[in-house]
């Protein structure tokens, strides 16, 4: 490759011109044009390779019929000729493209897999930029042999190479050439669209959005009905912002006694505030949330990202409605990270199957008659839960326990039909052991968002779960397993903080749950080393809450003795 540096900050654009455009020899005569043009975008480096410099020196030749000119001859062309003439190079170049795009369409319609590709539907539309412009003015003036024509097979060429249509390349050759006219030091081709440019936006009445019901207004399609427009108007409406897409999940119906327990449990999480401070929540750190879920051999619907040619998994089961499944009982309290982020303590109690160990009945063709298999337990009792609470929760709890923590320990269940009450006698006997004093309280009813496992833990390792693709009962169990402990324990600690967040929202609803997920950016809050420990309540919060409590309702005789002790607890 040969690079002319035309140095255009150190000359004016005539003096520059008129040093590579002075006709010294065919070679300087050839790439006067292009020096032209680089001066004009101001662009001073131009890359011509050997072969390029060849066709200039044959371009630049003097025809024979026109060897008796002048040095300081210009060709002009009479409005009459320049109109013929142009029709006539319009013609020749459309032909000329015309076979080449035939011929390349002819020898190209199977690509490399051997399907038919549509020529129609695989047209190149490409905006040029100001740099791109230069470029390909640059490589039309020296890929032509005159200012009249492009020698066969250009077209195609700048096509490949800018990845745009025939139809720019002939616009672009037609700009330069009608400038290159004037003189060759005026062809400019850089963009004339300034500002905003294309159609203006098109108005939309919302109020006859608003008029449609929102059961007409649960899929596109359906939406594109009652506006009686095409679903693809719907979509666009979509991209703009107009429109947004919502999931909608149903919540447990909360009642007024609810309500009333749900705030008299929050409020009973909170320290008062200070000359210097806002109220806040407990820390809670010797809390531990207690819950039982179900995790599935697979989902229903597993989401796949496949290759464009890669072959869909098939996945089958004799009923989806009886996929294999096992329960887990789980524990966790708050972990303890330094302030510089390092995890002292992860907070992970465990995770225990609902199993048991049987023996195989009968001969398969999976397994011999006696074979010791692992089995789901058919039936959770509330004896199962007292037992898997005796034997692996408290035992645990008491070995996991950080050594200079808080012994006084709260657990915190739901309220199914399966749980110990918190009075259980052989529970107490067994919490009070080893210096531990462990209590057992249960959570307000219909309440799963005051519960860290329900809250998010829960639906963080099954995401991890499901990645493991379990075969049978006992892959299911180490897979849930190692998901327990892949989860990142900093994921852990955010969830507690949720909490928090959410159980503010539930005191702005005076103990209902028509509320928002409140999203706060901890992460980069965590990255910022920004991320509170425990959450501020505004005073006004508290204040109307509590008033809601005092106004709204009668207040029973213990209304407000509430079964956790607060300093206790702290």
């Amino acid at each position: 490759m040969h690079l002319f540096d035309l140095n255009l900050e150190s000359h004016d654009a005539e003096s520059s011109f008129m040093e590579y455009a002075h006709p010294v020899g065919e070679r300087e005569l050839a790439v006067a044009a292009v020096a032209a043009v680089a001066v004009a975008t101001g662009d001073p480096f131009i890359e011509i390779s050997a072969e390029e410099l060849e066709a200039l020196e044959f371009s630049a030749m003097v025809d024979e019929d026109d060897a008796d000119f002048e040095d300081n001859e210009v060709w002009y062309l009479s409005e009459h000729e320049s109109e013929s003439e142009s029709d006539s190079e319009e013609n020749d170049i459309h032909d000329n493209q015309q076979t080449e795009t035939e011929t390349n369409l002819h020898d190209n319609q199977q690509n490399e897999t051997g399907l038919h590709v549509n020529p129609i539907l695989t047209k190149k539309r490409h905006e040029q930029d100001n740099k791109g412009r230069t470029h390909l003015a640059q490589r039309l003036l020296v890929l032509s042999r005159d200012w009249v024509r492009l020698p066969t097979g250009v077209s195609q060429q700048l096509q490949d190479e800018f990845d745009i249509s025939r139809s720019t390349v002939s616009r672009m050759w037609k700009n330069v050439r009608e400038q290159g006219k004037l003189g060759p030091d005026l062809i400019d081709v850089k963009n004339k669209k300034t500002g905003k440019v294309g159609r203006k936006p098109r108005d939309f009445d919302t109020e006859i959005m608003l008029q449609i019901s929102q059961k007409a207004r649960t899929t596109i399609q359906s939406f594109a009905s009652a506006l009686e427009c095409s679903p693809s108007m719907v979509y666009k409406l979509l991209k703009k912002g107009i429109i947004r897409s919502h999931t909608n999940s149903i919540k447990p119906t909360v009642s007024a006694a609810h309500k009333i327990t749900r705030l008299k449990w929050i409020l009973g999480l909170t320290l008062p505030r200070t000359v210097t401070q806002q109220s806040t929540f407990m820390s809670l750190s010797n809390f531990v949330h207690i819950d039982e879920n179900w995790f599935f051999m697979s989902k229903n619907t597993q989401r796949y990202y496949l290759l464009a040619g890669e072959e869909e998994p098939y996945r089958h089961i004799q009923s989806k409605n009886y996929t294999e499944k096992v329960m887990f009982l789980s524990g966790v309290a708050r972990p303890i990270i330094a302030s510089g982020g390092e995890v002292i303590w992860d907070g992970k109690i465990g995770i225990w199957a609902f199993t048991d160990e049987v023996a195989a009945i009968r001969t398969s063709k999976n397994r011999e008659r006696g074979t010791i298999e692992t089995k789901a337990t058919p039936s959770i009792t509330k004896n199962v839960i007292r037992r898997k609470m005796l034997d692996e929760l408290l035992p645990t709890i008491r070995a996991k326990w950080p050594a200079n923590a808080c012994k006084t320990i709260w657990i915190q269940q739901d309220n199914a039909r399966p749980h110990i009450f918190p009075n259980d006698p052989e529970f107490l006997e067994e919490a009070n052991k080893y210096g531990f004093d462990i209590h057992l309280i249960c959570q307000p009813a219909q309440s799963p968002d005051l519960n860290v496992l329900d809250l998010g833990f829960f639906r963080g390792i099954q995401s991890l779960q499901h990645q493991k693709f379990p075969k049978n009962v006992t892959e299911l169990v180490q897979s849930v397993h190692d998901a327990y402990m892949e989860y990142d324990p900093k994921s852990l600690n955010h969830t507690w903080l949720q909490l928090q967040y959410v159980m503010v929202e539930i005191l702005k609803q005076k103990g209902g749950n028509n509320y928002k997920s409140p999203h706060q950016g901890k992460k980069r809050l965590e990255r910022l080393r920004l991320l509170p420990t425990d959450t501020q309540i505004q005073q006004h919060i508290i204040d109307d809450a509590v008033d809601f409590l005092n106004e709204g309702f009668v207040v029973a005789p213990g209304a407000y003795d509430y079964d956790i002790d607060m300093e206790d607890a702290n």
